[in-house]
C-alpha cells in the first residue's frame, strides 16, 4: 500500500509540474494575449471540476487575475 501511495504522489507530481511549466509559457509577454493562451489560462485557473469551461470566442474570453497554481495547495 504504501508503494501505492507512493507511486500516485510520483504522478501527482509530474502532472503537477507539467501544469505548472503550461501556465509559466501562457504568461510570457510574446503569447499572453493570444486567445489559445487565454483560453488555456481560463482552463487552468476554473475550480469547479463539475462545469469546465464552454470554447469561448477571442471577444469574451476572461482570464482570472494573475493567481499562480504554486500558491495554491496541491
Amino acid at each position: 500500500m504504501k508503494s501505492s501511495l507512493e507511486s500516485m504522489e510520483i504522478e501527482r507530481d509530474f502532472y503537477y509540474e507539467k501544469l505548472r511549466c503550461v501556465e509559466i509559457f501562457c504568461q510570457k509577454p510574446e503569447v499572453k494575449h493570444l486567445p489559445m493562451t487565454k483560453a488555456i489560462l481560463k482552463i487552468l485557473y476554473t475550480n469547479d471540476a463539475k462545469d469546465p469551461p464552454e470554447a469561448e470566442t477571442e471577444a469574451n474570453t476572461e482570464v482570472a487575475p494573475n493567481e499562480s497554481m504554486e500558491a495554491k495547495e496541491r
